[in-house]
């Protein structure tokens, strides 16, 4: 039988997603990256490598592929302790303020992430009649789409809240 002990005003060392919050909103090791300036850096470092990312696929390099995720993956680590998990947390380990700017942010995040994923789709689905266009789409082109719509559904809300949050 373990002994625990919680401290008031703490999470409970049992609930390991309320150790977390709590990690993440009392951080303060990345207060460097936090102003606004440099969290709109740290945004334009994220969507090129996810454009680098999608470009990796076009090329059909799978080692480049690879090498490309490793920034696209830290970008959004970062970003996510940058505005302290405020797109991802719980509703129980955020204020009413913070809801309400993540939940504004998703609406937008989620408004262009469908405007940014059906331009691709019209032109897979304009392909598959390869006769009157000459286009075949390839597995690298699906890879492309996938990775690209995949990183962005992960870091839009975050990269929302780092543009425009004057302080987080």
């Amino acid at each position: 039988m373990t002994h625990e002990t919680s401290l008031p005003g703490r999470p409970s060392p049992v609930d390991p997603v309320a150790l977390h919050a709590d990690a993440l909103l009392r951080d303060r090791r990345l207060n460097w990256l936090r102003p606004r300036r440099r969290r709109r850096v740290l945004v334009g470092v994220a969507l090129v490598s996810i454009v680098g990312v999608a470009t990796a696929c076009l090329i059909d390099r799978a080692w480049l592929v690879a090498a490309s995720l490793a920034p696209a993956w830290g970008a959004w680590w970062l970003l996510q302790r940058v505005v302290r998990g405020m797109a991802d947390l719980p509703d129980a380990y955020v204020d009413e303020r913070m809801r309400q700017v993540r939940n504004a942010h998703y609406r937008t995040a989620y408004a262009l992430l469908s405007g940014v994923t059906v331009l691709p789709l019209l032109v897979l689905y304009m392909a598959a009649d390869a006769g009157r266009v000459q286009f075949v789409p390839q597995s690298r082109h699906l890879l492309a789409l996938f990775w690209g719509v995949q990183l962005l559904a992960l870091t839009l809300p975050s990269i929302l809240v780092a543009w425009n949050e004057p302080e987080v």
